[in-house]
């Protein structure tokens, strides 16, 4: 039974879309399947209802959402580990709590340094709008820098204009 498989790629189609009331509907009944299997919630699921939950304005819930499972997750990939410090920063920027924000974004681009240099771009990214956001170019810089020194094979072209309107 794919059930929970085929909920998952239609949220997934709702995201895309920007329709994240209806991406969360289909995420969360891929949640409830996979949880009769008994399984833990996929990770990819986790990270974007906790995008989808941020752009709705709900950081307090994104952040709750990720607490509970970080808490079940001793082991993951350290590309997860990434993917869930990038999504921590995340809430705790849209709460304004700007320590803790960088300090989660900080650990995205550690944990991304193990990884293939797609994982590092995101990381680096993350950290750069961060710190573009707040009106901290200094600290961007390097990070700006690692992302423009990337070859123009290895960037989507919407990203690379991202990374120049930052610089």
């Amino acid at each position: 039974d794919e059930l929970d498989y085929t909920y998952f790629r239609l949220g997934n189609a709702y995201w895309e879309l920007g329709q994240y009331d209806k991406s969360m509907e289909y995420h969360q009944q891929s949640i409830a399947v996979s949880r009769q299997k008994g399984q833990l919630t996929p990770l990819g699921i986790a990270r974007r209802m906790s995008i989808a939950l941020l752009k709705q304005g709900k950081p307090r819930e994104a952040l709750k959402m990720l607490n509970e499972i970080v808490d079940k997750r001793i082991q993951c990939s350290v590309e997860d580990k990434m993917y869930l410090a990038q999504g921590m920063g995340s809430c705790y920027n849209e709460l304004q709590q700007y320590d803790l924000a960088e300090k989660y974004y900080l650990e995205s681009v550690a944990f991304s340094k193990q990884t293939p240099q797609h994982f590092q771009r995101l990381a680096n990214r993350g950290i750069a709008q961060f710190y573009v956001n707040n009106a901290q170019y200094a600290n961007a810089e390097p990070y700006l820098q690692f992302l423009l020194n990337a070859s123009l094979q290895q960037m989507l072209p919407n990203y690379l204009i991202d990374v120049h309107r930052m610089w």
